[in-house]
């Protein structure tokens, strides 16, 4: 569940801890959104 509130910085601290923790898990998709089609 998202709530936007507080400060950016804390969105990306918080992001950067899910994304460890999936991958920690072995879990999740990466997506490359600089690739080309």
């Amino acid at each position: 569940m998202y709530g936007p509130v507080g400060l950016p910085w804390q969105d990306l601290a918080l992001s950067l801890l899910a994304w460890r923790e999936a991958g920690r898990r072995g879990v999740g998709t990466e997506i490359d959104f600089l690739a080309g089609p």
